[in-house]
């Protein structure tokens, strides 16, 4: 009897990771969008996404923040995005603004005084990447997680697709 409930246990145990693993995630594949990216051109590929390389030189021209439907920073250049005079570009802009692999959260990009270097780490663990966009008049900031804090490219090609969603729904 102890040796069939062990089986059985066994069994069961097997089901529930094979049925963890083929978690499905809502894929992008909406409306064409055209992201201006500071850093490396993202690995996630999308037929209807155009990622265009920009440098900081061209937040400060708003002509050129318009050509696209968002703006993202790649991990190396989120120290340079925090900032002080950037700040006021990210809080008045149209455009929304997402850093990526970013720990911090929102604070050292939309207060003047915190650096990316000071500001403490956002939740625990921390999100994967954090949003910020002009909603009406309300500046909102969202943070998106990978898949039970795992990085992989699944999970990451995940965020990006809620990220593109979250432009999608907000754009202008």
């Amino acid at each position: 009897m102890i040796k069939y409930f062990k089986v059985s246990i066994i069994i069961l145990s097997l089901i529930c990771l094979i049925g963890c693993d083929n978690i499905k995630f809502e894929k992008y594949d909406d409306k064409n969008l055209n992201i201006g990216i500071i850093g490396e051109i993202s690995k996630v590929r999308k037929d209807n996404i155009t990622f265009n390389k920009i440098g900081f030189e061209d937040l400060e021209e708003e002509n050129i923040l318009k050509k696209y439907d968002a703006v993202f920073f790649t991990k190396d250049n989120l120290s340079e995005a925090s900032r002080e005079k950037y700040a006021h570009i990210y809080k008045e802009c149209r455009v929304p603004f997402f850093f990526i692999e970013n720990t911090k959260g929102h604070v050292p990009f939309t207060y003047d005084d915190i650096s990316y270097e000071d500001a403490d780490q956002a939740g625990n663990p921390p999100a994967y990447a954090t949003g910020i966009y002009m909603n009406g008049n309300k500046l909102l900031s969202i943070e998106y997680g990978l898949y039970n804090d795992i990085e992989n490219e699944k999970n990451i090609e995940d965020v990006y697709s809620r990220i593109f969603k979250t432009i999608l729904e907000n754009k202008v």
